[in-house]
């Protein structure tokens, strides 16, 4: 089986979410690191700009906490 054979998710039997399923776990074991990349990929700054995307997101998040922002 390379693929579900369902199209709406409602359609899928226990075959389909069986090997979803194996597909999921294997698919969270790299979530750590492709978190890490993304963080990563922030911080290497556009040429121009003074701060980088991960440092105007930490500096908006700070800004927002402080003014007791809503976490949504």
């Amino acid at each position: 089986m390379g693929h579900v054979k369902f199209r709406a998710m409602k359609d899928g039997d226990k075959e389909d979410y069986t090997f979803l399923n194996r597909h999921e776990i294997e698919y969270t074991k790299g979530t750590s690191s492709k978190l890490l990349k993304a963080l990563t990929d922030l911080d290497e700054g556009l040429s121009g700009y003074q701060i980088t995307r991960l440092g105007h997101s930490l500096q908006s998040e700070t800004r927002a906490e402080r003014d007791g922002a809503d976490t949504d």
